[in-house]
C-alpha cells in the first residue's frame, strides 16, 4: 500500500473519530438537494447519512457504490430515518436536477409554506440564483396572476417556497448558445397579433359599440420583424423600437430604454405601462377577432332602427309640438316646436339636421323601448344634440325626453327622469 492511499485513509478515520466525538452520532437517508461536485454525489442521489458534526454544520455521507465517506454541508441534504422515504423524495429531487431559477424582483420573498400568509423565511436580492427542487402539483392564483410555487434553496442553506411569477426558471443541462432569452419566448409569442383597447370590450360587453371610437386602427400593433411597436389612442400615435426585450417578471417584459413595460395577463390580454410627454400610462389591451363584423352589425343596427321609422311614414304630426318630417338620407326638418322651446330645444335652433342612432338603453329599458333616438338640431355652426327614448306602435311614435345629464359616459341611458316629457306623434 503506498504512502498517499495510507494517508487517505488515515485522513477518513480522523474525520470519522471527529463526527463521533463531537456530537452524537446520528443514522439515517437523505437525498442531495444541490451537490457540490455532480461527479462525486449528484443532486438527487439518495445517500447513506453515516453521522453530523453540529459544530462543522456537516453530514458524512456515503452511497451504495463502496465509495469513500465524504463531508457534506447539512443544508444540502434532506434527511429521513426512512430509506423508502429518501428513495421517493430523491426521484422528485432527480426530476429537477438541472432546474435553476433567477429571481427577476429585489425583495421577493421566500416562504416556509407554498401559501401567500406564510411567514417569511428569507428576502431575495435582484438576480440571485436559486436551486429549485420540486414544485407544487396545483397552479395558484394571486392577485391576477398564476403561477406555481416552486421548492427552492440559496447559496446560504435557507430553503422554502417561492412563487414563479418573478422567478426565471431555467435547465442549466442547455448550454448558452442553444439557450433561449426566456424575454424574447414572451415577446414573441404575445405579440403574434394586434390589440385593442379594454373600452372596446366593455362596449361589446355591454351592446353598446360607439362607431365613432370603436374603429380598427387603433390599439396596440407589434411588427416582430422589425422589432416595431405601434399604440395608436383617440388623440396621439407613439412608436417604440427594441433591440432584445429585457425579462422583468415571469410573464413581463420591459422593450428598450423608451420604459414601456409589457405585462402578459392572458393569451389574449396585455396591460401596457409607458410615457407620454411625461406622464405615466397603463392601458389594458385585448385581442378582439372580427372587428370589422361587429362594426357592420352596428351599422346595420342603426340603419334598421331608421328604415322601421320611414316605413311608418316620412312625416309625423303632433297638436301640440309640431311636425317631424325624415328624409331617406336621415335628415329631418321639425316646424312648430315652440312649446318644447328653452326646456328641450335651444331658442334659436334652426329646426334642421340630422338623425342619429348613437347612444344607448339598457336591457331594463328595452323592456319598455324600442331604442334611443337623437335629433342633432343646427345652432350656427355648432351641432346641438336632443334625445329621446321612444316606441313606435303602428303609426303612433312616443319620444321620452332624455336630458344630456341622464347618459353616461358610456353613451347608455340607465333610467328616464321622475317626471320625464313625453311627447306623442302620428304618422301621416
Amino acid at each position: 500500500m503506498n504512502s498517499k492511499r495510507i494517508r487517505i485513509i488515515a485522513g477518513i478515520f480522523i474525520i470519522i473519530l471527529s463526527f463521533m466525538s463531537c456530537s452524537q452520532k446520528v443514522l439515517g437517508y437523505g437525498t442531495i438537494l444541490w451537490s457540490t461536485d455532480e461527479n462525486l454525489f449528484s443532486t438527487g442521489q439518495k445517500i447513506t447519512i453515516i453521522s453530523e458534526s453540529e459544530l462543522a454544520d456537516v453530514y458524512l455521507i456515503s452511497d451504495e457504490s463502496g465509495n469513500e465517506p465524504v463531508q457534506i454541508e447539512r443544508w444540502r441534504v434532506a434527511l429521513f430515518n426512512d430509506p423508502v422515504q429518501a428513495e421517493e423524495n430523491s426521484k422528485i429531487v432527480s426530476e429537477f436536477k438541472n432546474i435553476y431559477a433567477r429571481n427577476l424582483k429585489d425583495g421577493l420573498l421566500i416562504r416556509e409554506e407554498p401559501d401567500i400568509n406564510s411567514d417569511r423565511a428569507y428576502k431575495m436580492r435582484k438576480d440571485q440564483i436559486l436551486k429549485v427542487y420540486g414544485r407544487t402539483a396545483e397552479i395558484s392564483t394571486i392577485g391576477q396572476y398564476e403561477g406555481y410555487w416552486y421548492k427552492v434553496i440559496t447559496e446560504e442553506g435557507i430553503s422554502g417556497f417561492c412563487f414563479d411569477h418573478y422567478l426565471d426558471i431555467y435547465d442549466s443541462s442547455i448550454s448558452l448558445e442553444e439557450k433561449e432569452n426566456p424575454a424574447d419566448i414572451l415577446t414573441n409569442n404575445a405579440f403574434t397579433k394586434n390589440y385593442h383597447p379594454s373600452v372596446f370590450i366593455e362596449m361589446i360587453k355591454d351592446s353598446a359599440v360607439d362607431l365613432k371610437y370603436f374603429i380598427p386602427q387603433v390599439g396596440l400593433f407589434p411588427d416582430l420583424k422589425n422589432k416595431f411597436l405601434k399604440i395608436v389612442t383617440n388623440k396621439y400615435s407613439i412608436n417604440f423600437s427594441w433591440d432584445t426585450p429585457v425579462l422583468v417578471d415571469k410573464r413581463s417584459f420591459a422593450l428598450g430604454e423608451d420604459g414601456i413595460v409589457i405585462h402578459v395577463l392572458s393569451d389574449t390580454k396585455l396591460q401596457v405601462n409607458y410615457y407620454y410627454e411625461g406622464q405615466k400610462v397603463v392601458n389594458t389591451y385585448y385581442i378582439i377577432e372580427g372587428m370589422e363584423d361587429i362594426i357592420l352589425a352596428e351599422s346595420e343596427r342603426r340603419e334598421n332602427l331608421y328604415n322601421s321609422l320611414i316605413e311608418a311614414g316620412t312625416s309625423f304630426s303632433s297638436n301640440a309640438y309640431g311636425d317631424i318630417k325624415m328624409q331617406i338620407d336621415g335628415s329631418f326638418s321639425w316646424e312648430n316646436y315652440d312649446r318644447l322651446v328653452p326646456q328641450i330645444i335651444p331658442a334659436g335652433s334652426e329646426g334642421t339636421g340630422k338623425i342619429r342612432f348613437n347612444k344607448f338603453i339598457s336591457d331594463k329599458l328595452k323592456e319598455e323601448y324600442t331604442s334611443i333616438i337623437s335629433f342633432d338640431f343646427k345652432y350656427g355652426e355648432r351641432i346641438i344634440p336632443i334625445h329621446f327614448l321612444y316606441t313606435l306602435d303602428g303609426k303612433k311614435l312616443r319620444l321620452t325626453y332624455v336630458p344630456e345629464k341622464d347618459i353616461d359616459n358610456k353613451n347608455i341611458v340607465s333610467k328616464k327622469s321622475i317626471s320625464p316629457v313625453v311627447i306623442a306623434f302620428y304618422a301621416n
